[in-house]
């Protein structure tokens, strides 16, 4: 340890930091966060009694020991490497984000500030300030769980909800396998199966038939599904055509007209598909519902285009009676609901997840009539990266 950290571990600041030896010893040392001065050779000179707290050890034993022996190893060597910088006047400061393990107690979160002090004899410190963010950090991740328990318990009711318009949906490749095959069947018994390119034909629509219900299938199985969080690479233009195709039939029932307006070549969104299929197939849900007691007409129009210069956003909009203004944002309140029965949940759970995702979900009138519901999300690439 150098003199300049010797006088810093001896208390004598008065000739590190000219006339504010009292000051800052006084603020140093009760802190409610964590402080910690530490020299060129990142070894601590002095700590306050909330870090050697926040690490379940005594200030005296800190105090010597290199400041990459209390840090997760993999973030160690980036850290001293900030560290060297800083102390070598390349830069001025700098926030990390620091983990802190420990065998025999929970691992530790904390944002750390940390900034340079030039001494009166020309040395230099580094100054860490360290805010212990554990506990907000599992309240979050608790608030993270909770909402994508609501999500799901959300997804199954809307399943259960569809299920007339699933079944009807899923009978219709059923149906055709049963007739190409039955007609097959009809051309080899009565001999006239000479033209092979008549049998194939059917086999193939077989086929074609047997995977779109397998498709029909497998998107029911990924909503009810109950796993974490998995974000990929996604054209919103494709969530856009799959969450249709999970509505159409119960859109058709009720004599709804669905439009896909679908902008070309716009950026793709780094989401968790199911999640943003959800969040459309229930707005497009809402907009039939809000037109089941009028007459013509009954039109929604999915549309997806950019918005701004690093947004890409798909919008769900209706020719409904329309919200009125006073309405516009209470919708998005939990328990909030316009419709006679219903726990007024899935508006809210969906800007929740538009929010998770680092986008915005908001209502606004629609012209002539109705309303439009908007998903802005971050381009995948953008600054959100």
């Amino acid at each position: 340890m150098g003199p300049v950290g010797k006088s810093i571990a001896t208390g004598n600041i008065g000739s590190v930091v000219p006339g504010g030896e009292e000051q800052f010893q006084r603020v140093f040392a009760e802190a409610p966060i964590g402080m910690a001065l530490f020299d060129p050779d990142y070894r601590f000179v002095r700590v306050n009694r909330a870090l050697a707290q926040m690490l379940d050890t005594t200030e005296e034993a800190l105090v010597g020991a290199s400041c990459d022996s209390v840090i997760q190893p993999d973030e160690a060597a980036g850290q001293r490497l900030l560290a060297e910088r800083l102390l070598d006047r390349e830069i001025q400061g700098y926030k990390v984000q620091r983990r802190y393990p420990a065998a025999d107690r929970p691992e530790r979160f904390a944002d750390v500030t940390v900034t340079r002090i030039d001494t009166e004899s020309g040395g230099v410190l580094g100054l860490e300030m360290i805010e212990d963010i554990t506990e907000a950090r599992t309240a979050k991740e608790q608030t993270r769980i909770h909402e994508a328990e609501l999500a799901h318990a959300t997804r199954l009711a809307m399943l259960g909800e569809m299920v007339a318009g699933i079944a009807h949906e899923v009978n219709q490749p059923l149906a055709a396998i049963v007739n190409y095959a039955n007609g097959s069947t009809r051309r080899l018994q009565s001999g006239d199966a000479q033209d092979t390119r008549v049998i194939q034909g059917a086999l193939s629509r077989i086929a074609t038939e047997a995977m779109r219900a397998s498709e029909i299938v497998r998107r029911l199985k990924s909503l009810a599904r109950k796993e974490s969080v998995q974000r990929e690479r996604q054209p919103l233009e494709e969530i856009a055509q799959r969450s249709l195709r999970l509505v159409e039939s119960e859109a058709g029932a009720k004599e709804v007209t669905i439009t896909l307006d679908l902008a070309r070549e716009i950026p793709p969104v780094l989401v968790d598909p199911i999640q943003i299929e959800q969040i459309v197939v229930n707005l497009v849900r809402n907009a039939c519902e809000a037109m089941s007691e009028q007459s013509e007409p009954k039109r929604v129009t999915i549309r997806t285009f950019r918005e701004g210069d690093e947004s890409v956003a798909i919008s769900v909009a209706d020719t409904g009676p329309g919200l009125g203004p006073a309405l516009l944002n209470r919708v998005f309140d939990a328990f909030f609901t316009t419709k006679r029965s219903g726990l007024g949940m899935g508006l809210s759970i969906s800007r929740s997840i538009a929010e998770s995702h680092h986008g915005r979900l908001w209502a606004e009138e629609n012209r002539p009539q109705g309303t439009v519901f908007t998903l802005a999300l971050p381009i995948f690439g953008g600054n959100e990266n």
